[in-house]
Order: structure tokens, then sequence, then C-alpha cells
């Protein structure tokens, strides 16, 4: 597809990646099959050589941007992009993800009809795979869901493979929380799922805006790593903002015993020991570690520097 110039890109698509070179081929293939033409993409690299920055050159796509991002961690780079961006919409999506060919006009239609909107979280949904050997990381906001487990905490499990927000927003709240998600890709959504949150911003769960992780396939036993990952996350973060701890700490100790009544194992215990450990972590933490403000992401954007 034709490259289309323009003085200001309608999104700016912003990918965190590290040491994935066929990953991040994939993914920017399914980028330039985009029905919204009008984009720009930021590839933001931390890897050890320079696959990713030959994938790059090779697509020869004058909307995609390669920038080389020294520090470790998919939230440095995230903000580092949202700094970069020159569109007012930023749409984040992961490395070993593929977008279907509507994702950027879905995005860009759903802010463009409600001026209130500021942030989307996507779904993320698994491609064919054989489910006895192993899954892949999934998050589904069906509206049953929602009704169910209350928005509030559909939000806090968000996946930052598929979020967009209003650039102006997040000059306002803040970026990601850098402590999180030191290697690249890792756990690191619950942050600014909070702040968004917290902003009392209008938001919405979009089942219809999807990416598929193409890539994301994981055997049981890796998978239920990536799952006490999710749980010290998340703890890490509730142990810094002192919230919602005690609500999830009750509804997977439920799940556990509930477990325990049918199979006679605690299925989720040690993801709910990770989760706790996790909150034993951020209480020793101060607040500020990692931190990143308005006021310091907008700083980044008129400097064009690399930290805040």
């Amino acid at each position: 597809m034709t490259a289309v110039h323009a003085s200001t890109p309608d999104v700016t698509v912003v990918i965190p990646t590290r040491n994935r070179a066929r990953q991040i081929g994939e993914c920017l293939q399914s980028l330039r099959a985009q029905s919204l033409t009008n984009f720009e993409v930021l590839v933001m690299d931390q890897s050890d050589d320079d696959g990713t920055e030959g994938q790059v050159e090779v697509l020869a796509d004058g909307r995609v941007r390669f920038i080389r991002v020294p520090r470790r961690g998919a939230n440095p780079a995230r903000n580092l992009g949202a700094a970069r961006a020159a569109a007012p919409i930023i749409a984040f999506l992961d490395d070993d993800c593929s977008a279907p060919g509507d994702w950027l006009a879905q995005i860009a239609d759903a802010f463009d009809s409600d001026p209130d909107l500021q942030f989307i979280f996507g779904q993320l949904k698994a491609p064919p795979h054989d489910t006895t050997l192993g899954s892949v990381p999934e998050f589904l906001p069906e509206a049953s869901w929602q009704r169910r487990r209350g928005k509030r905490r559909v939000a806090m499990v968000a996946a930052g493979a598929n979020m967009a927000a209003r650039k102006s927003f997040l000059l306002e709240i803040g970026g990601f929380d850098e402590l999180l998600g030191p290697t690249v890709p890792d756990i690191s959504d619950c942050s600014i799922s909070f702040k968004v949150l917290r902003s009392g911003a209008k938001w919405v769960a979009s089942p219809e805006i999807e990416v598929i992780h193409t890539s994301g396939f994981r055997e049981h036993a890796q998978l239920a790593n990536v799952y006490q990952s999710y749980g010290r996350e998340l703890g890490l973060t509730y142990g810094r903002f002192v919230r919602c701890f005690a609500a999830e700490q009750a509804e997977m100790g439920i799940g556990c015993l509930r477990a325990l009544a049918r199979t006679g194992h605690p299925r989720g215990a040690k993801t709910m020991v990770a989760h706790a450990r996790g909150f034993v972590c951020g209480l020793r933490l101060p607040g500020e570690l990692g931190h990143v403000t308005g006021g310091q992401l907008r700083k980044m954007a008129r400097s064009r520097t690399l930290t805040p």
C-alpha cells in the first residue's frame, strides 16, 4: 500500500520491542494493511542487535520511524513514544500482535464520534492453537464480564498490547509507571489503568477494537509463570497506591477454596502468594519511584529527551 504523507497523522502507533525481529516484521505488515492510511508508527527498539532496525529499513514505509531506546522496559519505551507522537491519538500495540485491517479506523472513529472519550481498552484475542499443549494470554472485555466484575476491575486487568488514548489526556494524567516491566515484554499495564480510573475521565473497554496475540503462545508451565507475574505486578501496584489489595486477595482466596472443593487442589494459590509478595514489595518502595507525572511527560514532549 502506498504511504500517505500528511502534515499531521490521525493516529500514532507506539510499539515497544526487544530482540523480536521476526515478530515486529509481522506486526508492521499488519499495520500496512490498515484501511486508515494517515498514521505513523514509532518502533521503540531496545534490542541487542540490529535485526529490528533492518526490518524497518526493508519495509521502506515512510510512516514507520525507528527509535533506539537505551533504557530497558516496555513502559519507558511507551512513555518516550507518547512524548514523540505527532498525532492527537496514540494507539499502543505490542510487537507479538497483529492488527486487523480496521483496527486504526475503529479507534479513530470512536474518538471522533465521542469528544468526551479519553481512553480505550481494546480486546486482545488468541489465534487458533492447540489447548492441550498450552494457551495464549487474552483480554476479553465482554459486556457480561463488565456487569459481573464491574468496570473498575475490568480496566485494572486490561492489556497494554491494545490501548488507545488522546495525547492531551496522557499529558494531563502522566505516563506508564517506569518501575514496572523491567524487560520487554513484561506485565506492566495496570499502572496506566489505575491512572485512568482515578482521573474520572470517560473510557470504554471495547471487544470490537481487537488485536490478535499472534505470537503469544506459551506452554502450560510458561503460562503459569506469566500469571504469577500478573499477580506480582498487580500486587506491586496496589501496594504502592494502597488500593484494592484486600478485594483481590479475597477473590483469589475464594477461587482457591472453590478449586480445592471441586478438584482437591487449591488452583491459583501460587498466583495469590505472588500477589501478596508484590504487595509487600510495593509497600517498601517510595511512591515516586518509577512514577511519571503529567508534567514530566509534557517536559519530555517539549525537550524530546529519553527520560523525564
